[in-house]
């Protein structure tokens, strides 16, 4: 993230939203991320504000169409979201997005539920028994 920033201009103000699940939208309602949503729609993150997240798992859980109209959301307001993923795939989301973009974005937010789904089954199922 930092070399990213360097190499781009920006300077990183770190956003943790630890305890808050991004599968029930919690970091979005109680978190930090809720918060820059908020400063996006109220114009204070200024002229170019970027979202640099490490993996689509750490933005949103939610169902794919939930965490669609959130990132479209951010998209439309100005931000850029920016994907780091593994290997040094770094993936830029920017108005106006590609087919290819919404396909890949899509693909990733439903990896990213769908372990989450999986992964309550489990826990729920070990609890259980």
């Amino acid at each position: 993230a930092t070399q990213w920033a360097e190499a781009n201009g920006y300077t990183i103000k770190e956003l943790y939203d630890s305890g808050r699940s991004a599968f029930t939208g919690d970091n979005l309602i109680h978190g930090q991320l809720g918060r820059f949503v908020d400063g996006l729609k109220n114009g204070e993150m200024g002229p170019t504000p970027v979202l640099l997240i490490e993996a689509f798992d750490r933005f949103s859980r939610l169902d794919v169409a939930k965490a669609l109209g959130l990132f479209s959301d951010l998209i439309e307001r100005g931000a850029t979201v920016v994907v780091l993923g593994t290997a040094g795939n770094v993936m830029t989301y920017k108005a106006p997005l590609s087919m290819q973009d919404m396909v890949i974005a899509l693909v990733a937010m439903d990896g990213a539920n769908l372990y989450s789904r999986n992964l309550s089954k489990n826990v729920k199922h070990s609890v259980e028994t």
